[in-house]
């Protein structure tokens, strides 16, 4: 019988970023595992791969990322760069249009009656950039709508490099203008091993029917038994992250599990409160 189920297509996706996750590795990291289980090494795998992808992504990605400042600046430039072409292109000849003309084939007319025309466009990036200008070389967009195809196809995108200005500086607007603190390497990868912790609760309590949380019970040695989903959250986070031991293990599921209750409590005063409450006035 053909397997079924959202953990197969995972298991068939080749992105590179969890091919080490397998259902052999997951098999082999779990040997000797304190619970049984009905599901197979597949599905915990395929299951893994999801939660991974969607929690973790790929840490090497955070060691080479610049930090949003940089990033900033980066697409201030682009924008720069436009707006200076934008200058360029708004004091642009005559014999200069006459090309962009030739270039499109303006000459060539629909074959549509004046009657087909569009009645009212609304003036375009490019009307705006030539409000100022006068002579008979500038025509709005309304006044070309008969022109050809290549024409109007040109002007849509001297459109678009005009508008585009606007998209990079709202995008670079969007990160932050200060520098990223010192440690802010460390903080996001903390966060975003703190979601894969949370993701793979809901394997774990699905894979073995026990409800994933730690204690403090001393063992022979007087050490913490954190208890199996401890032991199997080590395991497998050894095994996705590529790392000897899950620094602080003990810290980062205490606080998981904390942040885990505070959505599950979140999720169900705003059912009881579909309209918000007690969030009122913008309080959450």
């Amino acid at each position: 019988m053909s397997e079924t189920g959202d953990h197969v297509s995972w298991l068939s996706n080749q992105l590179d970023w969890f091919q080490h996750i397998t259902p052999e590795s997951v098999e082999f990291a779990l040997r000797d595992f304190e619970l049984p289980t009905e599901r197979s090494s597949r599905w915990l795998a395929g299951s893994i791969r999801k939660a991974f992808f969607c929690s973790i992504g790929t840490e090497e990605e955070i060691d080479e990322y610049p930090g949003q400042h940089a990033v900033r600046r980066e697409i201030q430039s682009i924008a720069d760069a436009i707006a200076n072409a934008k200058t360029l292109f708004a004091a642009r000849s005559s014999w200069a249009e006459s090309v962009f003309r030739q270039y499109s084939r303006y000459d060539d007319q629909d074959e549509r009656l004046d009657t087909e025309l569009p009645k009212s466009i609304e003036f375009d990036a490019l009307d705006r950039l030539d409000a100022v200008k006068k002579g008979c070389w500038v025509e709005s967009s309304k006044e070309i709508a008969s022109g050809s195809a290549d024409w109007r196809k040109f002007r849509r995108m001297v459109c678009g490099m005009l508008e585009l200005e606007d998209y990079m500086r709202a995008a670079s607007d969007a990160l932050c203008n200060r520098d990223d603190p010192p440690r802010w390497r460390s903080a996001e990868k903390r966060k975003r091993r703190l979601a894969f912790a949370r993701e793979l609760a809901l394997i774990f309590e699905k894979a073995y029917g026990r409800e994933a949380t730690i204690n403090n019970w001393p063992d022979e040695n007087g050490e913490p038994r954190l208890g199996p989903w401890a032991n199997f959250f080590n395991r497998i986070a050894c095994l996705t992250l590529r790392i000897e031991k899950v620094p602080n293990l003990t810290g980062l599921l205490k606080e998981a599990r904390r942040e885990r209750i505070e959505e599950v409590r979140v999720n169900l005063i705003r059912a009881i409160h579909p309209l918000g409450y007690p969030w009122r006035n913008g309080e959450r």
